[in-house]
């Protein structure tokens, strides 16, 4: 979010952007400002109207204007601070960020460093973990792709401009009207792409939100007014006192009406973005108000000036005080105030001096340009090479992922459909086949399934899809339908009943689908609708009765394994590596025997009564998982649980005996 300093310099501008970047911090602090996210709209805006009304008094004085001056200002004024952020990030994230993160945040580091964030971003999903990696929250970087889409704007828009410049000469026509009616088809075009794709959701959605041509709209939305200058200069006392009222009350409904629900930037977008621009023109008038006075004070304007850098530096710290300090109360809040200092010392000891510096050279800008992408990248590499080895050590090794998911059984592919068939384990002289069926709280057994089954001389096979009961119903999930899931249920028991083992072991996290109001259920024919959890736990019921009657008619023994006792918000895999090297309290979470099993006991009644009514048997680990009053997620210095509501690899060993005993009936 960058600052320029051209003449006539509007100290408004930089109040403006003061309150741009409190509402991105505020937001990213998780203060009650839950549509704090527009700010960023409020920074394109403001970068939309500065640099054309920059560009505009070269095209004035000499009828041109000098690309190599604009590139060069550009790579001072922005490259030294993100470099130093990117690069200071990048070696600190291999002590301060989350496990799981490093490699994503490695690599957006590096995109970041190259202007390409938001493509990145948009290609991986923002996240890019899978089902058992971390949220996007997790990654440092992840703000970078805003700063990405200005960078990507002002590398094509002084060309753009100077086109349209160079076409209203040629015409002979007026230069300033000509430009505000391209910019308008423009923008109007990107809009109406932005509105589309946001609300066909998906990918369509997330390119709206990252991309550079569904965003133009807001920076043409600025150049327009910097193009009706002079008409604006005239609006009078009342009116400009009206806009920077109005102005304001759209910031405001935005940052308290707006949520992570709103569809953005859809039709939502338009109300910071015309909010922005009444305040920008209520500026531009030559009679001013208090608003426009607050917003020129000293203080706005010192904010402004360190928005660019607080902006970069405020998601770091707040990320890795999270990593951290998960359990600290207002640890994002006080980290997103301290992110406050390096804004100020790089502003004053970095950015200023290279940015006033009078008459530098070319080639030394040039240098420090290529210095400032070249460190983070080596930065990045360093990170991923340290990630790597500490994923191949014993620190790791509680959260390492389990064989189903390395050797590619959780999939959406059926069983029986898969190419290749690299979930078998077969011993010699096999009495019959067990089969491991259902999501990935199934596929966290794999480990003691496999030694269980062939040790009772049986074939192991698994096959697991994450977030998919094993049950006849169709599974909604966030209010839309999982065909997969329905699709893999139904091939996979078609492909039981020819493969035809002894045994088939069902598991599931059935107490999660139960209890979290995004999942809801149909029955098989769509004509029931189950929200309630009463009403949940009698579809699972009905949905493993059909399934397992179904298997047992073709003489083929259910086993239903319970849900494990789960341990709510708790992921090592999201803390720091200088949390995790700290001693094993610090990373220990405990649950009461009695809450962990009321929090399972209508999963556990609903696999009871179907394993009564369809003649299956039931397998529940509690006492083996949760010995102890309170279970814990760590038992002195062996991990039970690789996160909330998975064990690792060695208590799924652990559990071989268990399978052995139950497969051998």
């Amino acid at each position: 979010m960058s600052t320029t300093s051209p003449a006539g310099f509007r100290n408004d501008i930089q109040g403006i952007r003061a309150i741009a970047v409190a509402l991105v911090v505020v937001y990213h602090a998780g203060v009650v400002m839950p549509g704090g996210f527009i700010g960023v709209d409020v920074f394109f805006v403001v970068s939309g109207f500065v640099i054309t009304r920059m560009l505009l008094k070269e095209f004035d004085a000499q009828g041109k204007i000098s690309f190599r001056n604009f590139y060069l200002r550009r790579i001072r004024r922005l490259l030294p601070a993100l470099g130093l952020m990117l690069g200071a990030t990048l070696l600190l994230s291999a002590f301060l960020a989350a496990i799981a993160a490093q490699p994503i945040a490695a690599r957006t580091g590096a995109s970041a460093s190259l202007f390409n964030a938001n493509t990145y971003l948009h290609h991986v999903g923002g996240g890019g973990g899978g089902y058992f990696g971390l949220n996007a929250e997790a990654n440092p970087f992840l703000h970078t792709w805003s700063l990405a889409v200005e960078e990507q704007f002002y590398l094509f828009f002084p060309a753009l401009l100077a086109i349209a410049w160079a076409i209203a000469t040629r015409l002979r026509t007026n230069h300033r009207a000509f430009l505000a009616v391209f910019l308008a088809v423009i923008g109007v075009l990107s809009f109406v792409v932005s509105r589309t794709m946001t609300f066909n959701g998906g990918k369509s959605a997330s390119f709206a939100f990252y991309y550079a041509p569904t965003r133009a709209w807001e920076f043409a939305a600025g150049a327009i007014l910097a193009l009706g200058a002079v008409t604006l200069s005239r609006i009078n006392t009342f009116n400009a006192y009206l806009l920077s009222v109005l102005g304001l009350a759209c910031l405001a409904w935005g940052a308290w009406g707006f949520d992570k629900r709103t569809p953005f930037p859809g039709n939502a977008a338009l109300v910071p973005v015309v909010g922005t621009m009444f305040l920008i023109a209520a500026g531009e008038s030559q009679s001013r108000n208090f608003i426009t006075s607050f917003l020129g004070s000293r203080p706005m304007q010192k904010i402004g000036d360190l928005s660019y850098g607080w902006y970069l530096w405020h998601w770091p710290f707040i990320v890795f005080a999270y990593a951290v300090f998960p359990q600290v109360r207002g640890a994002r809040g006080i980290a997103a105030a301290l992110s406050f200092v390096p804004a100020a010392l790089s502003y004053k000891l970095l950015e200023s001096p290279i940015r006033f510096r009078k008459n530098p050279a070319p080639r030394r800008t040039l240098l420090l340009g290529a210095t400032c992408i070249v460190v983070p990248l080596i930065a990045a590499v360093a990170l991923n090479t340290s990630h790597d080895r500490v994923s191949a050590s014993s620190l790791y090794a509680p959260f390492a992922l389990h064989e189903d998911v390395l050797r590619g059984c959780s999939t959406p592919t059926p069983m029986g459909m898969r190419e290749k068939d690299n979930c078998s384990w077969n011993v010699k002289d096999a009495k019959g086949t067990a089969v491991l069926i259902g999501d990935s709280n199934a596929g966290q057994f794999t480990e003691g399934f496999v030694a269980g089954a062939n040790a009772a001389s049986l074939n192991a096979k698994v096959a697991t899809q994450s977030s998919c009961p094993f049950a006849n119903l169709r599974l909604w999930d966030w209010s839309k339908e999982d065909t997969t899931c329905s699709y893999f249920v139904s091939k996979t028991l078609a492909h039981l009943i020819e493969l035809k083992p002894q045994y088939v072991v069902i598991a599931s996290a059935s107490d999660s689908y139960i209890k979290q109001s995004y999942f809801t259920f149909r029955s098989s024919d769509g004509k029931t609708l189950y929200t309630t959890p009463e009403e949940k736990a009698l579809a699972l019921q009905e949905g493993l009765i059909k399934i397992a009657n179904i298997l047992r008619y073709r003489s083929i023994k259910v086993i239903i394994v319970h849900p494990v006792p789960k341990f709510a918000r708790w992921a090592p895999i999201g803390m720091a590596p200088l949390r995790i090297l700290g001693p094993k309290k610090w990373m220990d979470t405990s649950i009461t025997q009695a809450d962990a099993q009321a929090a399972r006991k209508l999963a556990v009644e609903s696999e009871e009564i179907a394993a009564t009514e369809s003649k299956a048997t039931t397998l529940d680990l509690f006492s083996e998982l949760c010995p102890n009053d309170p279970c814990n997620s760590i038992n002195g210095s062996e991990w039970g649980y690789r996160d909330y509501g998975h064990i690792s690899i060695a208590k799924s060993k652990s559990l071989a005996g268990t399978f052995q005993r139950v497969l051998s009936n």
